[in-house]
C-alpha cells in the first residue's frame, strides 16, 4: 500500500481529502491530459474507503453512509472543477439567468456525484468478500458501470469519462477501437491503482502487457495505414460573439461575413464546405433568398454542410422548430438532419408544462427532437454522419449509419467562453474518430474547429476565439469496421462479468 499520512483520513478531514482527490483527477482530462495525477487521486479515494470499519448487516448503516458520503465528496470535487464552465453559458444573458449560476455551478456536480456515492456504497458492502487485488478490480468494475449508467439515465451525460485521460498516450487511447471509451476507463483505472497493487507480480504484468500491446498495435496500424480517395474540405469558423449571434440587426452582417469566408480563395477542387451549428442564423427552409445566395456562390461540384434552424407551421399551435444540419449543393437543399439529442434547459425545458423556467438559448419555443440519427449523402456519393453539438459525446450515436465516410460535428462552444469546456468537447470528437475508424470534422462557431483523422490525430485546427478557415485534404474511410463499431459495449460488459465471476470463486486474490 502507499504510505499516506493517517491524519488525512481522521474525522471530517477524510471528506476534504477525497474532495481534493476528486478535483485532482480533472488534471488527467483535457486540456491538461496528465494521466499520472491519477496515481494519487484514485488511490486516495480507495484508501479512504478501506479505512471504514467493514460492514455489518445491513451494510447501509454506519459505515455504509460514510462510504456513500466519501464517494459523494470525491465526485463533487471531480465534477465541480471539471464542469465549472457550464455556468459560463448563463452569463451570455446575465440579466435573465445569472441567478441560476449557483445551481449550475454546484447543483449539477452535486447530482452527478451521486453516481460516485453509489460506487462507494456498493464497494463498502461487497469488499469483505474479496482480497486486496480483488477489491481493486471490483472497484474498477463499479466505476465503469457507474459511467455507463451516467451515459444513459436522465437523458445521459457521458462528459469527462475517465477514459479520456488516455490521450496522455495516443496508442493507449487507440484501444477504444476495440472496446470504446468504457474499455479505456477500465484500463486507465487499472493503471491508476498500480501504486496500491505494485507488490502483485500478476497485476504489474497485466499493466505492462496491456500498455505494451497498445503501443505495438498502434505502431502496426500506423505503419500499415493506406490512403484512399482524397476529399478536399474547407472548414469555416466565423467566431461570432454569442451575445450578437441572434441580434436582428447583426444577422445579415454575420451572414455576409460567413459567406465571404466560405468563398475566399476557395480552391477549385473543393468537395465540401463545412459551417458550424447555426452557421446560417436563419430558418433556412423559409429563406429562399438566402438559399439562392448560397447556391449561387457554390462551385458546380462543391457541396456545403451548414447548421441552421428549420421550422414549420404558421400559428402558435402548429409552429415547430428544429436545430438542423443542411446539405446544400448547386440545386438547393439536398438533405437535412434534425438534432436528435437536445440539451435539457438549453434547447428545451423538461416538463415545461409545469416548470416555470425559460430555456437558455434564444427563442420562446422548445426545440423539437429529430426522429432519429441518420446519415446524409452528397451527389458524389460521400456518406456523412451528422452530429450536432454535444451529440458527439454519446458513443452510441457515432456508431449509427452504414458505410459512412466521415462524421461531421457542427457545434458552437462560444457558450463556454475561454475555459476547459471546448477542449473537453474536442476530446470527445477525437475519441469518436477512433471508435468508428473514420475521420471527424469539427466545425465550430468558435471552440476548436478541427480535422481529426481516423486515428484520433488532429491534422489541422483553428484555435479558440479565432476567425478563419482551413483547407484540408482528408482520406475517405478505407478501413474495415472497428471491433467497437461491430460489437459496441459487449466487450467491456463481458470483461466485467468474467472478472466478477472469477473473483467470486477466488476470493483470496
Amino acid at each position: 500500500m502507499m504510505k499516506i499520512p493517517e491524519s488525512l483520513f481522521e474525522g471530517k478531514k477524510k471528506y476534504l481529502t477525497v474532495f481534493v482527490a476528486g478535483a485532482l483527477a480533472d488534471f488527467a482530462l483535457a486540456p491538461f491530459d496528465f494521466l499520472p495525477i491519477l496515481f494519487i487521486s484514485f488511490p486516495l479515494f480507495l484508501i479512504a474507503l478501506e479505512k471504514i470499519t467493514p460492514p455489518l448487516s445491513p451494510p447501509i448503516k454506519g459505515g455504509g453512509w460514510v462510504a456513500f458520503w466519501l464517494g459523494w465528496w470525491f465526485g463533487f470535487g471531480h465534477f465541480l472543477f471539471g464542469l465549472y464552465w457550464i455556468s459560463n453559458s448563463l452569463l451570455i444573458d446575465a440579466d435573465r439567468f445569472a441567478w441560476l449560476i449557483p445551481f449550475a455551478a454546484a447543483g449539477i456536480p452535486a447530482v452527478l456525484a451521486i453516481y460516485i456515492a453509489l460506487v462507494g456504497l456498493v464497494y463498502h458492502a461487497v469488499r469483505p468478500k474479496f482480497g486486496e487485488i480483488g477489491r481493486i478490480l471490483i472497484f474498477i468494475n463499479l466505476w465503469v458501470l457507474a459511467e455507463i449508467l451516467r451515459s444513459y439515465l436522465f437523458t445521459g451525460f457521458p462528459w469527462n469519462l475517465i477514459g479520456y485521460s488516455s490521450f496522455f498516450a495516443l496508442p493507449l487511447a487507440h484501444l477504444a477501437s476495440l472496446g470504446g471509451i468504457y474499455l479505456l476507463s477500465w484500463v486507465v483505472m487499472l493503471i491508476a491503482f498500480l501504486p496500491l497493487a505494485y507488490k502483485s507480480k500478476l497485476y504489474r504484468l497485466a499493466v505492462i502487457l496491456i500498455v505494451g500491446f497498445s503501443f505495438v498495435r498502434f505502431g502496426l496500424i500506423i505503419t500499415n495505414s493506406d490512403v484512399n480517395d482524397a476529399i478536399n474540405v474547407r472548414i469555416v469558423q466565423p467566431n461570432i460573439e454569442q451575445t450578437l449571434k441572434w441580434d436582428a440587426q447583426e444577422k445579415n452582417r454575420q451572414l455576409y461575413e460567413t459567406l465571404h469566408l466560405t468563398g475566399k480563395n476557395l480552391p477549385d477542387d473543393t468537395d465540401l464546405i463545412i459551417l458550424p451549428e447555426t452557421g446560417i442564423p436563419f430558418h433556412l427552409n423559409r429563406e429562399d433568398g438566402i438559399l439562392d445566395m448560397i447556391t449561387s456562390r457554390l462551385p458546380e461540384n462543391t457541396a456545403m454542410v451548414t447548421g441552421a434552424l428549420r421550422s414549420v407551421g404558421d400559428t402558435r399551435e402548429s409552429y415547430k422548430v428544429w436545430n438542423s444540419m443542411y446539405l446544400i449543393d448547386k440545386s438547393g437543399i439536398r438533405a437535412y438532419y434534425d438534432k436528435y439529442h437536445l440539451v435539457p434547459f438549453g434547447e428545451y425545458v423538461p416538463f415545461s408544462e409545469i416548470l416555470p423556467l425559460e430555456k437558455i438559448t434564444q427563442g420562446g419555443f422548445n426545440l423539437q427532437k429529430g426522429e432519429n440519427i441518420m446519415s446524409i449523402s452528397t451527389n458524389s456519393g460521400l456518406n456523412i454522419l451528422p452530429q450536432i453539438c454535444y451529440e458527439i459525446i454519446f458513443p452510441d450515436y457515432s456508431q449509427k449509419g452504414k458505410d459512412i465516410d466521415l462524421i461531421i460535428n457542427a457545434t458552437n462552444d462560444a457558450w463556454f467562453g475561454v475555459s476547459s469546456g471546448p477542449y473537453q468537447h474536442l476530446a470527445s470528437a477525437r475519441m469518436r474518430a477512433i471508435e468508428r475508424g473514420v475521420p471527424v470534422i469539427r466545425a465550430a462557431n468558435t471552440g476548436v474547429s478541427a480535422v481529426i483523422n481516423k486515428y484520433g490525430i488532429i491534422q489541422d485546427s483553428i484555435p479558440l476565439n479565432q476567425k478563419g478557415y482551413i483547407d484540408v485534404v482528408i482520406s475517405k474511410n478505407s478501413i474495415s469496421a472497428t471491433t467497437y463499431s461491430a460489437i459496441g459495449k459487449k466487450l467491456i460488459l463481458l470483461l466485467i462479468v468474467i472478472i466478477t465471476v472469477f473473483l467470486l470463486f477466488r476470493k483470496k486474490i
